[in-house]
């Protein structure tokens, strides 16, 4: 699932010139898709059976996901910052 509909979002953005003139656009865009995509499967995905859940209905994948999420946020951001300095 999240290999198709993250390949054709990350395709869809490096056909825009103004992400793909932002180095590291697309790579906060992989990092926060990905990590949201992988955070929703694990609602359906058996939990782990050494581990089980952690907190009520929340898995370590999903925990495991938060920080890979919050880095692509901060890519992003760091992209867009650098984008402004240059301008």
């Amino acid at each position: 699932f999240e290999g198709l509909i993250l390949f054709l979002i990350l395709f869809a953005m490096m056909h825009s010139d103004k992400i793909r003139n932002r180095p590291g656009t697309v790579a906060g865009a992989f990092l926060f898709l990905y990590g949201g995509f992988r955070f929703c499967i694990e609602f359906f995905r058996e939990p782990d059976v050494q581990l089980g859940f952690i907190f009520e209905q929340v898995t370590m994948g999903q925990i495991l996901c938060i920080p890979m999420m919050i880095a692509g946020l901060v890519v992003i951001g760091w992209a867009k910052r650098c984008a402004s300095l240059k301008t």
